[in-house]
């Protein structure tokens, strides 16, 4: 759906000093408030009287989630969404009520499944009366969110003359769960557990004692997910993140494992061990993209070179081989068109002056592209290359 955009908001004065500094500096600035997140509010939303959550439990169990350390080091609306709502949820739970309402109002806006976080306040023991003013502070800040995706975004959708990309809310909690069915929700739930919400390898075994041990915790860890998949639907089946209002609720139930003095001596360090674990292999995607992306930095900034001298030669239009993500011309700090990586798409504008490629090396090497007496005809004005990756910038005659 078309999600409310305050995140583009806030970070636009960054990219005035450029697309990759913007990217970096908002991506940075998330990752330290996930950081502050774990360390200071995670601990006061899921702590009770009588079990205090010290901050290193906190900041061990959020970034043992996979979910949380996918979404901090990115920039997309759950990276900020994520945040709000613990800080909204912690303020409601400690009664600060007009707050914690707009800022759980708009995490709830930026990314609807992130309501399901709301389960922590239920959870927390809170006397009847407060957990009753707790829920009804919750329903009152998703009303906003619900203005937004079921009036405003068919509105905007309705005057478009254009490409439609976004898509409305639609609202169907049991078709979606028909959708996925008893065995598919088990395997989408099995997937979840293992890594995204839970630490890897050894999370399913943690629930299944966790059962026995803090039922309660383990019964909303399995709520949270179906209330997720109800509001998700198909999607969930490829965006695996898109459940991480889960994660709040998996968070009570690990700080719970992990301060109950009930169990053996050898109970503590074992969950601490398997958090530790889990939390070492989460954070390996985002160091392995944070060391892949200054090559995609200096052969964008090759690329945008290139494109400013070929634009000083007259107008051009830029066109890549891009598919999900616009990369090259996010790197290159240009505007353009994706041709998702479709050779016939490619073709389809080699005949028409002003046009510029920048795609992969390898598909200017394919034997489809070069059979394409079209395409073949282009000019190949820079090859541009570094340790990782050989990009060629061709035009049209």
């Amino acid at each position: 759906p078309m999600e409310f955009p305050l995140l583009n908001f806030l970070s636009s004065p960054l990219f005035l000093l450029g697309a990759r500094t913007g990217i970096a500096f908002t991506v940075s600035l998330l990752l330290l408030l996930h950081v502050w997140v774990a360390l200071k509010w995670i601990p006061r939303l899921i702590s009770l009287p009588s079990l205090a959550v010290r901050p290193w439990i906190g900041a061990l169990i959020l970034f043992s989630q996979y979910s949380v350390t996918f979404n901090a080091g990115i920039f997309m609306p759950e990276g900020l969404a994520f945040p709000l709502a613990c800080i909204g949820l912690t303020w409601i739970k400690e009664r600060s009520f007009a707050r914690g309402i707009i800022l759980f109002a708009l995490a709830c806006a930026i990314k609807p499944p992130i309501v399901v976080a709301a389960l922590v306040l239920v959870l927390n023991r809170q006397k009847a009366r407060d957990a009753a003013r707790s829920v009804a502070a919750c329903a009152v800040a998703i009303l906003p969110a619900l203005a937004w995706y079921l009036i405003h975004c068919p509105s905007l959708i309705a005057q478009s003359t254009g490409p439609i990309v976004f898509a409305s809310l639609k609202l169907d909690p049991w078709g979606k769960l028909q959708w996925a069915g008893m065995a598919g929700s088990w395997s989408l739930f099995m997937r979840q557990i293992n890594g995204y919400h839970l630490p890897f390898w050894v999370g399913p075994w943690m629930l299944a004692v966790g059962v026995l041990l803090q039922p309660w915790a383990a019964l909303g860890v399995v709520l949270a997910f179906v209330g997720g998949l109800s509001l998700i639907g198909p999607a969930g089946a490829q965006h695996a993140y898109y459940f991480f209002g889960t994660s709040v609720v998996s968070s009570l139930f690990l700080a719970r494992l992990l301060e109950d003095r009930r169990p053996p001596r050898w109970w503590k360090p074992t969950v601490a061990w398997g958090c530790m674990i889990g939390m070492l292999y989460c954070i390996r995607e985002p160091l392995w993209i944070l060391s892949k992306t200054p090559n995609y930095w200096s052969l964008g900034g090759q690329a945008h070179e290139k494109l400013r001298e070929l634009r000083a030669l007259g107008p051009i239009e830029v066109i890549t081989d891009d598919r999900d993500c616009p990369s090259k011309l996010l790197f290159a700090e240009t505007r353009g068109m994706m041709t998702q990586g479709n050779i016939q798409r490619l073709g389809e504008h080699c005949r028409l002056p002003g046009r510029v490629f920048l795609i992969d090396d390898e598909l200017w090497k394919e034997e489809a592209v070069q059979k394409d007496a079209c395409m073949a005809r282009l000019q190949s004005v820079a090859f541009l290359q570094n340790r990782d990756l050989r990009w060629r910038i061709l035009k049209s005659q």
